[in-house]
């Protein structure tokens, strides 16, 4: 494991889990209280597992996103998944092609989620053109 991504107890959770099924297999764990213990450090390294994933999403997810400032204190978001580009502005949803279109929740997540397998973010040349008409000047935030 490299450092920084679990936390050093989990290791030695996982060391336990694996000794407890093949102790638990012969057939020698018979106390309530070491399967108690055995649950519970079985559900905090699940619950790490979970953040882990969490947070490689959410790190995947970053890289699709771009803050645009425009009007001097307004804000936008730019999302680019799957090809498409997806313009988050005062609350509604817009899907950036050759024109701007109404777009819902539901196909943003939809991009983002072929996203996830994918290295790259592609965002196409034209998106630019179409923010200027929308949204006037604007600046990229990073």
């Amino acid at each position: 494991m490299s450092e920084g991504k679990f936390q050093q107890n989990d290791l030695k959770i996982l060391k336990d889990l694996v000794s407890a099924k093949t102790e638990f297999k012969k057939g020698k764990i018979e106390a309530a209280h070491k399967m108690d213990e055995i649950r519970k450090n079985s559900m905090i390294l699940i619950n790490d597992l979970i953040d882990y994933t969490q947070r490689c999403d959410l790190a995947g997810f970053e890289k699709t996103r771009l803050l645009l400032k425009y009007e001097q204190s307004k804000t936008a978001e730019l999302i680019n998944a799957d090809g498409f580009s997806f313009l988050l502005k005062e609350n509604k949803i817009f899907k950036l092609k050759t024109k701007i279109e109404n777009s819902d929740m539901n196909e943003l997540a939809q991009a983002l989620e072929k996203q996830k397998n994918k290295k790259k973010v592609e965002i196409d040349s034209n998106v630019f053109s179409l923010l200027k008409k929308e949204l006037g000047d604007y600046e990229i935030v990073m």
